[in-house]
């Protein structure tokens, strides 16, 4: 059933306080492009890849790029073209707590319904009408998650959801659950993205190599793509991850239940966030023989306290 909530969940911080698309074996990440041909079947290149680090320390060398902002709505891309369900629960901080309120905005694709509060538990079939969709048939609601399809071969197309909400994400937050399908071979990733300006991408990956990697991938101006931090995925306790900023910081977070929140990484915010997209990807940065899924159980997005008090104004 589809919901957007009106009331911003109770909030408890309990922590001490991404556009990637393609990764190489050793976890770094470079983009397939997002032209789209007929058949919604689009071709993507990929280029050489940055060499990553260990949890903890930096990278000290980088790949190159410069193929098209994989987080940019396609030629073919729509918007709305189904209803979907949307729910609610989201955290500005490292966060606890849940909300319940009455459904506005769903049937017509409004931007005033991802504030304050927008969540997609993917539960009835058919994408939200907030949803910017790339790849559409590549993407679909089955069995309460939201699965996107990839092909052969590496970097064939960039199936995604994207949302452009109000006020981007300045003191805002979004994050994931991992569904049931993770990357299930080499060469497979699904990630949490953010993307400003053409060439400047942020991913918080799921990436399989020789095992689950969970990673933090940054691109600026279209240049190199940096691998920020990586580790091994730990599936209980990486279920939920979460993307937050906080006075000109931005936090990578993982949780097991999608209340507590960890920090697993954080930087400088690294571009502008007043105006970015935000949303769910996946990519295969090797070649797979047959097509794979790979799947997300929910996406949640809370406003800024400015974009919130915008939101209520325009309301009245």
């Amino acid at each position: 059933m589809a919901k957007h909530y009106n009331l911003v969940r109770s909030l408890v911080l309990i922590s001490l306080v991404a556009v990637s698309g393609c990764s190489d074996p050793s976890g770094a990440v470079t983009p397939s492009s997002d032209t789209e041909a007929a058949g919604d079947t689009g071709p993507g290149s990929e280029s050489s890849t940055t060499s990553s680090t260990q949890s903890g320390t930096s990278p000290e060398e980088t790949s190159t790029s410069g193929t098209p902002d994989p987080t940019v709505a396609d030629a073919t891309s729509t918007r709305g073209e189904t209803e979907g369900d949307t729910t609610g629960t989201g955290s500005g901080e490292s966060s606890s707590g849940s909300t319940s309120g009455d459904s506005t905005g769903s049937e017509t694709g409004d931007d005033s319904a991802l504030c304050p509060l927008f969540v997609d538990d993917f539960e009835d079939e058919s994408f939200d009408a907030n949803w910017d969709l790339s790849y559409p048939s590549s993407l679909s609601e089955e069995n309460g998650e939201a699965v996107l399809t990839l092909t052969s071969p590496d970097g064939d197309q960039y199936p995604r959801l994207t949302l452009e909400p109000l006020g981007g994400l300045i003191g805002a937050s979004a994050r994931m659950e991992a569904g049931a399908l993770l990357p299930p071979e080499f060469g497979t990733q699904i990630n949490l993205i953010v993307g400003g300006d053409v060439g400047d991408n942020i991913a918080f990956s799921i990436n399989h190599t020789d095992q689950l990697d969970l990673q933090v991938t940054t691109q600026l101006d279209n240049g190199n793509f940096d691998v920020q931090q990586l580790s091994a995925y730990d599936p209980v306790n990486h279920a939920w991850l979460q993307v937050r900023e906080d006075e000109g910081v931005l936090y990578f977070e993982t949780s097991a239940d999608g209340e507590s929140f960890a920090i697993f990484h954080q930087i400088e915010v690294p571009f502008e966030l007043d105006a970015v997209r935000v949303g769910i990807a996946a990519t295969n940065w090797d070649p797979i023989t047959n097509p794979v899924n790979v799947s997300a159980r929910g996406f949640e997005f809370e406003c800024g306290a400015a974009s919130r008090a915008d939101d209520m104004d325009s309301r009245q």
